[in-house]
Formats: structure tokens, C-alpha cells, sequence
């Protein structure tokens, strides 16, 4: 969208007070998804509670990456399914109003009179849509590389979100962000949230961090970020377990009710026998001795370190000794 929306909000009047009894029932009903709701499904049930204290027609959130802007993970509600793909093809690159609200972390923003600028593919994007009037707000995922986004629109170009509905959508989405995050403390997820993607049983992501997510766009070209690609929905079966993918070692194994999928780094991506081959050639052993330590031949051991080598990304015996000092 063109320049020509609302960004934060202006001092407003009092909440009426059937809006207050409104907006009070659904961060209770906030309270009780985020303790019973499954993770992948915590952010529309979320919504269409909020949807009954602040009407909208459709809506779309998920995660988002901001060097160039991209969608990874996204739901929706009254939207065609083909509309990330789209977003992320046509309109991503030239979506100023987006922009700003990435760039503005925390900032309620607002459009509605219908879209004024020039004709082109934007304008055929909300036409096609119905995109007249919306309000979105981008936050921070600390830790994660993405952000997390809610979008919401209404048909009706004359129909814009107002100053209050701009408030208690601010302070919705804070609820809803904090539940999320209890959610994660719940699954007692160590490490890193870039590292990490989260999904169901099926394969439909409710989270992908940002290494994940850089990893499955330069391997996966048709990736939609929607579900996990084929290539590690089959890794879901044999959970919990660790599989080597496009030159990387994930670790695949079951995080409450959601599967969690993480790369591992450094000596921790390696399988207990490279990582114990690689630790006493760096101590001098040779091939043969190494061997001889661990009950195996000299050829399993030369597999096993060619396979640390490339783990720890170093090619020769000195780089390899740095890596693995603190594992020593």
C-alpha cells in the first residue's frame, strides 16, 4: 500500500462499557486457549474470540523475515489459500505499508478509504482480496531472526478500525504474544528459537526461526512455508532421531504436543561416534589407532571424520583441534 495510513493511535474517549465486559471475556478466553488450545491452533481460535469484540471479515498473521520481507509462517481466516504465495511473489517487495509495520515493532497501523495509489499490481492485489480497510501490528520474537504479524480487514472501504479498536487490538496481541511464550516455556525448548522449527503431527509449522527458515528456501525451492517440505515430513516418523539435511544435522523429536525440529552446531551435530573419533585423532591417534580404540576399521573411522570435518566446517587437523577444545 501507498503512504496514507494511521500509524499508532490518538488519545481516545472512555471504553463503553459493554465493550470493556467485551474485550474482558475474550483475554479470559485467552487465558483458558492458552492452557488447552494445541500451539498450532492457539492464534486462530485466539482471533475468532477477538473477532467477537472487534468485527473483521478476514485476517492473516504468522511469521515474518524483514531482509527482504517474506512470509514463513502463516494461517488464515476468510482469505484465499493462495494468498501468502502471492503476497510473497508479487507484492512483498513493494508493500510500504508492511514495511512500516516491520519496521515499527509494537505500532498499531491502520488504512481504510480504499487503496490511493497508482494502479499495478497492489491495487490488483486488494481489489482481488477485498483489502478496503486494515489494521495490522508487527512484534519482536526475541531470539527467533522473524517476527510475528496480525493483519485484519474489512470489505468495506468506509468501514476503517478506530482509535479504541486500535487500543484493545494493541493490548489483544500482547496477551496473545505472552501466551505464546508461556507456551514455549511450557515445551522447555533450550537453545536458540533461530534454530527452531515447531510443527504438528501432520507437518503444518506454527513456527519455523530463521536458520530453519534460510535453510529450507535455498534447498526447498517450492517451499510455502505452510508445512514442512516432503523431504522432512518423512523424518517425523522415525522421531525421535537426528537426520543430515542439505548439509546440515537436525535433530527431530516430540515437544508437548508439537514435533520440534532444531539444527545443531558445533560438536553437538555430530553422532557420539564422529564426535569420539574426531576427539582422539585431535588428541594424535592416527587412522589405525583410532581404530584399534574404538573396535572399528580404519575405513569407518576415515568416514566418521571426513563426516566431523564437514560438522564442524573445518579442513585440516589444526582447525579441528580449536572446534573441539571445549568438548574435549
Amino acid at each position: 500500500m501507498e503512504q496514507g495510513w494511521t500509524t499508532g493511535l490518538r488519545a481516545g474517549g472512555e471504553l463503553p462499557l459493554a465493550l470493556h465486559a467485551s474485550f474482558s471475556g475474550c483475554l479470559l478466553e485467552l487465558q483458558a486457549l492458552a492452557r488447552q488450545a494445541g500451539a498450532d491452533v492457539l492464534v486462530r481460535e485466539a482471533l475468532l474470540a477477538w473477532r467477537r469484540v472487534v468485527p473483521f471479515d478476514a485476517g492473516w498473521w504468522g511469521e515474518v523475515a524483514n531482509d527482504p520481507p517474506r512470509n514463513i509462517v502463516h494461517g488464515s481466516i476468510g482469505l484465499a489459500e493462495s494468498f501468502a504465495s502471492e503476497w510473497n511473489s508479487v507484492i512483498a517487495a513493494c508493500d510500504t505499508f508492511a514495511q512500516g509495520s516491520m519496521a515499527q515493532p509494537g505500532t498499531v497501523f491502520r488504512a481504510s478509504g480504499g487503496y490511493r495509489g497508482p494502479p499495478g499490481a497492489i491495487a490488483d492485489f486488494i481489489d482481488r482480496h477485498g483489502l478496503q480497510a486494515i489494521m495490522a501490528i508487527t512484534v519482536d520474537l526475541p531470539g527467533s531472526g522473524v517476527q510475528f504479524f496480525i493483519a485484519l480487514y474489512r470489505r468495506d472501504p468506509h468501514d476503517g478500525f478506530g482509535d479504541v479498536e486500535g487500543a484493545l487490538f494493541a493490548e489483544f496481541t500482547r496477551h496473545l504474544v505472552q501466551s505464546w511464550r508461556y507456551r514455549l516455556a511450557d515445551l522447555r525448548m533450550a537453545g536458540s528459537l533461530d534454530a527452531l522449527a515447531l510443527s504438528d503431527a501432520s507437518g503444518r509449522l506454527c513456527h519455523v526461526g530463521r536458520q530453519v527458515a534460510e535453510l529450507l528456501r535455498r534447498h526447498c525451492g517450492d517451499w510455502c512455508g505452510t508445512v514442512l517440505p516432503p523431504a522432512l515430513m518423512a523424518a517425523l516418523e522415525g522421531a525421535p532421531r537426528c537426520i543430515r539435511f542439505a548439509g546440515a544435522r537436525l535433530s527431530v523429536g516430540p515437544a508437548g504436543d508439537l514435533v520440534a525440529i532444531r539444527m545443531l552446531h558445533g560438536a553437538s551435530a555430530l553422532t557420539p561416534r564422529e564426535l569420539s573419533a574426531a576427539l582422539l585423532f585431535a588428541q594424535g591417534l592416527s587412522y589405525k589407532e583410532v581404530a584399534r580404540a574404538l573396535a572399528l576399521s580404519p575405513a569407518t573411522v576415515r568416514t566418521y571424520l571426513k563426516s566431523a570435518y564437514a560438522g564442524l566446517q573445518v579442513t585440516n587437523k589444526m582447525e579441528l583441534v580449536a572446534a573441539l577444545r571445549l568438548y574435549a
